[in-house]
């Protein structure tokens, strides 16, 4: 998921989202939401990526939900 700072203040996450975008196409990712506005460890849930009692491990500082 792009989200967070979505549409991007400058250039530096601009091409950040770029390069997000070709590696998605490259890995020929399924599960991929291009620019959402909210935060990931909440959208998860709420389109049904995690349910309760399933463990998310991410590259987020943040990204501690257990799903419930």
């Amino acid at each position: 998921m792009l989200e967070h700072n979505q549409p991007p203040a400058d250039a530096g996450p601009a091409r950040g989202n770029h390069e997000t975008r070709l590696d998605v196409a490259r890995l020929g990712l399924k599960h991929f939401y291009d620019s959402e506005m909210g935060i990931s460890q909440q959208m998860m849930m709420d389109y049904g990526l995690v349910r309760p009692g399933e463990l998310v491990l991410g590259n987020d500082s943040r990204t501690i939900s257990l799903g419930g």
